[in-house]
């Protein structure tokens, strides 16, 4: 298997290049500066998102934080499905749908969408990422709570 990891040059896309170099998959990195070995992807341009994964039977990607994030998510589908891209594997958020008030949650949803519509491919639920402690270490410090609202129980 060919796995193409979008933003494989990131904190998260170098652990998951090693993961898949440890299980036998060949991963090849993409980004922006991709650097030796990899292949150059911008995921605001789908046509260097499609060039990019040509050939490859999985990409693995996570959008970009910011105000066009499901638009660029849903772009970047696009254009791995015209590549031909079996299986898209996408690293998002989970409980979505319970925390669409906030913003970055939000714009998630309308990507995962476009993810799960062909049936093959996946969405990662990550519940939290730990890099984010070090970002709120400081402000942490001050708030009684994390600024994260209350989750309502599933049904």
């Amino acid at each position: 298997m060919r796995a193409l990891v979008i933003g494989g040059t990131g904190q998260v896309g170098r652990a998951a290049m090693t993961a898949l170099a440890a299980a036998g998959v060949e991963a090849v990195a993409a980004a922006r500066h991709p650097g030796p070995g990899g292949v150059r992807c911008d995921l605001r341009d789908p046509a260097s998102v499609t060039a990019a994964a040509r050939g490859f039977d999985t990409v693995y990607f996570q959008t970009p934080l910011g105000a066009d994030e499901s638009a660029v998510g849903v772009a970047a589908v696009a254009a791995l499905c015209a590549a031909g891209v079996a299986k898209l594997v996408y690293l998002g958020i989970m409980n979505l749908d319970l925390m669409a008030a906030i913003p970055h949650f939000a714009t998630k949803r309308p990507v995962r969408d476009a993810v799960l519509a062909d049936g093959r491919s996946v969405m990662i639920a990550a519940n939290f990422f730990m890099a984010n402690d070090l970002l709120m270490k400081c402000p942490r410090r001050r708030l009684p709570m994390r600024p994260i609202p209350p989750i309502r129980a599933h049904r």
